[in-house]
Parts: structure tokens; C-alpha cells; sequence
């Protein structure tokens, strides 16, 4: 059986837009050692970090941008700065266009934000 690290490596070989492939081997590499205290997994066809048992987000990717999988509460909440930035969104995820720089103070903030609002949370998901 393949460990979480292997499925992920496995997930990031299977991208065919170079571009997108290390914009997000980038954004996990700034993830990890920003948020030690993270885990990188892989569960239902996607990366995602998990702390203390509980979801914080999710990746995937399309042709031409990487999906950010936010739980809906903490989507709403970040709705504003989003669209004030001009960053394509729906009820649950934010894309990174291939061409679009990361916006690293931006996604800080969301990992803050989620790592507060979720500091008492046991379970996966809220």
C-alpha cells in the first residue's frame, strides 16, 4: 500500500501543465514549512492538510488552475477579499490561475484564520 506522501507524489506527477504542477509543489513546499505542524494527506483523489485530526484544505487541478477546497463557513468569511482581489471563487473553493502569482499573505491569513476558528473542533470536517 502506497503511504500518503507516495499518493501525493503520485498526484503532483499525474499534472501535465508543468506551470501548474510546480505552482502547487511550490505552495506545499511554502505549506510545510510555514505549518510544521501540518500533515499533507491524501484523501478522496486530493491533497489535503490536516491538523489535529481536522481539515484545513484541499487541492486539485484542472487544465488551467489549482482549486483551494475551503469548508463553506470558512469560504464565506474570506467571500469579500476574494472578489476584491479578483480571484475566480465558488461555495467552497478559490482557484490559482496558471498565469497568477500566489498570493502567499493572502492564503496565510486563511490558514490562520481556519487554524483559530477551528482550534477547539475534533472532528474532520465542521
Amino acid at each position: 500500500m502506497m503511504s500518503s506522501n507516495d499518493k501525493v507524489n503520485a498526484f503532483l506527477n499525474e499534472i501535465n501543465n508543468e506551470k501548474l504542477r510546480l505552482k502547487l509543489e511550490e505552495i506545499i513546499s511554502w505549506i510545510e514549512s510555514n505549518y510544521s505542524d501540518f500533515n499533507l494527506e491524501y484523501k478522496w483523489n486530493q491533497p489535503m492538510l490536516i491538523r489535529n485530526g481536522t481539515y484545513i484544505m484541499g487541492f486539485s487541478v484542472s487544465k488551467k488552475h489549482i482549486g483551494v477546497g475551503l469548508e463553506a463557513r470558512i469560504m464565506e468569511h474570506f467571500k469579500t477579499v476574494l472578489e476584491e482581489k479578483n480571484i475566480e471563487h465558488g461555495k467552497m473553493i478559490f482557484r490559482i490561475k496558471e498565469d497568477d502569482e500566489v498570493d502567499y499573505n493572502l492564503l496565510s491569513t486563511i490558514i490562520d484564520y481556519i487554524v483559530i476558528y477551528k482550534k477547539d473542533v475534533k472532528s474532520f470536517w465542521l
